[in-house]
């Protein structure tokens, strides 16, 4: 792509920047492939994200119309609190399956040959990439969260007989001390 063909594309999107070790095993596992997988998993991912390095630090790039999108996704699939634990159980059910399968003994480790090594190195890989896949669903939830309980508020307040009144009642501080 070219630099002015990138430059007006980087302009179009607002990016919500996350920094983070920018160490090759995560931006790998971590970052990118689990990333990916979220949309084997839940039906949705990202269009595109990117990063920036300086200093041993990578900083993440995520255009927020992916995360309206997940996090409208997530409310279209996940309306109760049974189905929010239908998905969390099939995650955990998932995910042990990643764990036993990357187990080893410390002890025995150095009898592997380069090949058993190199694919429990690849399942260890794996686990990673698995355990932080629906992290990525979080982070589109939790961005689009602010729009769906910013609905609640308006109607509440409405119900109430004002904004001001309302949000006042249900947010003021308090020592619980």
């Amino acid at each position: 792509m070219k630099t002015q063909k990138l430059i007006a594309f980087l302009k179009r999107h607002r990016w919500n920047i996350q920094g983070f070790n920018g160490i090759p095993l995560y931006l790998h596992c971590a970052a990118s492939e689990s990333g990916w997988l979220v949309n084997k998993k839940f039906g949705l991912s990202y269009r595109h994200f990117f990063y920036l390095f300086s200093k041993g630090r990578a900083y993440m790039y995520y255009d927020e119309d992916d995360w309206e999108r997940m996090s409208d996704l997530f409310y279209e699939k996940v309306k109760t609190v049974p189905d929010f634990n239908t998905l969390e159980k099939q995650y955990s059910t998932d995910y042990v399956t990643y764990i036993k399968a990357s187990e080893f003994e410390n002890a025995t480790l150095h009898r592997l040959s380069n090949e058993d090594l190199f694919l429990l190195i690849n399942r260890l890989f794996d686990r990673l990439i698995y355990a932080t896949n629906y992290a990525h669903v979080i982070e589109g939830v939790t961005f689009g969260s602010y729009n769906v309980s910013q609905n609640g508020w308006d109607l509440c307040a409405h119900r109430a007989g004002g904004a001001s009144t309302y949000r006042f009642i249900c947010t003021t501080q308090h020592n619980p001390y």
